[in-house]
């Protein structure tokens, strides 16, 4: 099971509620909105299956998800203009999910074992090709300043 689904799934279910709790105070557009909740549910069950299996995709998903939720409650409170204690409290719980959720993305935990040797390459691969690529930058620089001198000849 992937790592920080516990809170994930506190978090899903609280804005889930607040939002419908939220709803209550809608008189117009209530099927639109429900439809909206009904696609939120289902995108964060996709979101938690995800994360439970360690997909790459489920932390950026989960992003989404809040930001979607934080305009959605948005929406909410403009058109209804009632519940203002309510929407700032459930505006700062996303936000909360929100910075869980981007801490979380390409959060990767490497396991290695006592007395293994580990290399830089191994950690990050990228590193390898940021200091061929400043490398090659520096051999033609190099070149440069040679051909510009054959070239004063």
């Amino acid at each position: 099971m992937g790592q920080g689904i516990g809170p994930l799934v506190i978090f899903l279910i609280v804005t889930l509620l607040g939002t419908l709790w939220l709803e209550q105070t809608l008189s117009r557009y209530v099927a639109l909105e429900l439809a909206l909740i009904a696609v939120l549910v289902l995108v964060g069950l996709i979101m938690l299956f995800g994360a439970s299996t360690n997909s790459s995709w489920a932390w950026p998903l989960s992003v989404l998800f809040f930001a979607v939720s934080v305009a959605n409650i948005s929406l909410i409170f403009w058109v209804a203009q009632e519940a203002f204690l309510q929407y700032v409290v459930l505006v700062g719980w996303i936000t909360l999910a929100l910075i869980f959720s981007a801490t979380k993305i390409g959060s990767e935990q490497i396991t290695i074992s006592p007395g293994e040797q580990v290399r830089l390459e191994d950690i990050m691969p990228d590193l390898k090709y940021r200091e061929l690529k400043v490398a090659t930058k520096k051999k033609s620089k190099k070149k440069s300043k040679k051909s510009k001198k054959r070239k004063k000849r």
